[in-house]
């Protein structure tokens, strides 16, 4: 499966998620956070980010993906966890 976070760049509009499967032929988006996500009849949904779902982020212009605190930063703001060199 594929579950991609588009951060909003708008305060006022929730960020979107969307889950797909080619396999199960499948595909599902809803607004808000990863917990927002609705309940698939006869689907149960195990995420483990590192395998076997590719994570992809697409961040606001200006921000970045960190991986350590899974969300998008300003590209001025070090990703937490991570000593600037």
């Amino acid at each position: 499966g594929t579950i991609v976070y588009t951060q909003s760049c708008d305060d006022q509009i929730p960020d979107r998620w969307a889950l797909s499967s080619s396999v199960l032929d499948m595909q599902v988006d809803w607004p808000g956070t990863a917990a927002d996500m609705p309940s698939i009849p006869n689907l149960t949904v195990i995420w483990d980010p590192n395998h076997p779902a590719e994570v992809t982020s697409q961040c606001c212009p200006g921000h970045r993906w960190c991986p350590s605190s899974q969300s998008c930063l300003r590209n001025t703001i070090n990703c937490p966890g991570i000593v600037p060199q």
